[in-house]
Formats: C-alpha cells, sequence, structure tokens
C-alpha cells in the first residue's frame, strides 16, 4: 500500500530524513515508525484486548432491576 502525503513543509522533511539517516533506514520506515507509536500511544484497545468476553455489554446492558435513579435539580 502506498500513502500520499501532501502540503508536508520541506523543514520537516529534511528533519525526517535526518533521523532517518542517523536510525539507517528509509523515510518511508520512519514515518511508518511514527505512525504505529502514535496509535500505540493513542488509540483505546477494544473491549476483547481489555479482556471482556465479545458480547459482554450485549448480555450486561439494562440487567439492573433496581429502582430508576432520580436526581432532583440542586
Amino acid at each position: 500500500m502506498n500513502i500520499v502525503l501532501n502540503n508536508i513543509e520541506p523543514v520537516l522533511i529534511n528533519k525526517l530524513e535526518i533521523i532517518a539517516k542517523i536510525k539507517g533506514i528509509s523515510l518511508g520506515e520512519e514515518i511508518k515508525l511514527i505512525v504505529e507509536d502514535y496509535i500505540n500511544k493513542n488509540i483505546t484497545k477494544t473491549p476483547e484486548e481489555l479482556g471482556w468476553s465479545e458480547d459482554f455489554f450485549d448480555k450486561t446492558a439494562g440487567i439492573c432491576a433496581d429502582e430508576p435513579i432520580i436526581i432532583d435539580d440542586i
């Protein structure tokens, strides 16, 4: 898969190229590492990845049969 990035400042590209060269990798590999790192740090895990069964929320949503909670305006 190819991805085209438009409107990237030349200064930013130069900095990324320097970082990639220091690491001994291509510019594309450096951008891929940056994107992967961002996703891993910022994208929350799915309920299944957190250990919940696939149908947990379907089975438990609305299961509480208590009296409704009423909050009066203060």
